[in-house]
C-alpha cells in the first residue's frame, strides 16, 4: 500500500507580512575598496486566520505510480497552512571600488554585492488536508 502525492500550486501568497526585522552592526573598512558587511534576520507571518495553500493530487493504493499494475484510488483536494512563519538569516557584503579616470575626467566605480543565506526556519500553527467528498474521505488534520 503506497501514496504518489503532488502539491501545488501555492495559493494566497499575497496574504504573507513582514513580522520582524533586525540587523547586526554594520562593518564598515576601507582599503583601497570600501567595504560593508552586516547580518540580517527577517521573519514574515502569514495575515491572522488566513492560510496558505497548495492543490493536492495523490493516487493511493497498491502501486500507485502505475509499473506493472496500478490498483489504487485517485484523490483531489487542499492543503491549507494555518498560522505559518519563515524564519531567516542573511548575511550581506558589499564592495565599492572606484578610481579617477584622467581619460574622461570621470570617477569610475564597480560596486559589488554578495547575499548568503544562512538558515531558514517554517513553523505553523497546523496544516489541514481537504479531500473532495467524491474521492477517499472528507477530511485529514
Amino acid at each position: 500500500f503506497k501514496a504518489s502525492v503532488q502539491l501545488g500550486p501555492l495559493t494566497n501568497l499575497s496574504n504573507l507580512v513582514f513580522d520582524t526585522l533586525d540587523m547586526d552592526d554594520i562593518n564598515v573598512r576601507y582599503t583601497e575598496t570600501l567595504h560593508s558587511e552586516t547580518g540580517m534576520h527577517l521573519s514574515i507571518k502569514i495575515r491572522e486566520p488566513q492560510t496558505v495553500n497548495l492543490g493536492l493530487a495523490a493516487q493511493i493504493g497498491i502501486n500507485p505510480r502505475g509499473d506493472i499494475m496500478d490498483v489504487s484510488v485517485p484523490a483531489k483536494g487542499s492543503v491549507h497552512c494555518h498560522g505559518l512563519r519563515v524564519q531567516c538569516s542573511l548575511a550581506l557584503k558589499h564592495s565599492l571600488d572606484l578610481e579617477w579616470n584622467d581619460r574622461s575626467k570621470s570617477i569610475e566605480g564597480t560596486l559589488a554585492n554578495d547575499i548568503t543565506l544562512g538558515s531558514v526556519e517554517v513553523d505553523y500553527d497546523h496544516i489541514t488536508v481537504h479531500v473532495l467528498s467524491n474521492n477517499v474521505g472528507d477530511e485529514i488534520t
